[in-house]
């Protein structure tokens, strides 16, 4: 009896990351590969958003997630900040904590909560 080994691919680093548009807007985004995302967003494959605002003008803050969901989790939360509040994540003066976005039992679709922290944690 022959098994065949399934190669797997090694686990990816997932980033959120927050750049400045060239007319001083902030976008978000998530990438395996920040490096690849924002010169995406120089071309066809970026974000239209950025893409409308000036392009990219630089790479203000990265922050690595434990997993692909919660960097998900992570860069729908940074978006709904205000803008004060992501520059003031983005200088340090407020901290994000894993635990905020850690994944809750599954529940069938439209029972109970959303998994985004309440807004009075913002």
């Amino acid at each position: 009896m022959e098994l065949s080994v399934m190669a797997t691919e090694p686990e990816k680093s997932w980033w959120v990351y927050i750049i400045e548009c060239g007319d001083g807007s902030l976008y978000c985004g998530v990438s395996n590969d920040v490096g690849r995302r924002v010169r995406d967003h120089a071309g066809p494959r970026g974000a239209r958003y950025v893409r409308a605002h000036g392009g990219v003008s630089k790479l203000l803050w990265t922050c690595p997630a434990p997993s692909r969901g919660i960097a998900q989790r992570m860069e729908a939360w940074v978006k709904g900040l205000r803008r004060d509040a992501k520059l003031a994540m983005i200088t340090g003066e407020r901290h994000i904590s894993f635990d905020m976005f850690a994944a809750e039992p599954e529940k069938p679709c439209g029972e109970g909560e959303s998994k985004l922290p309440a807004a009075g944690m913002r």
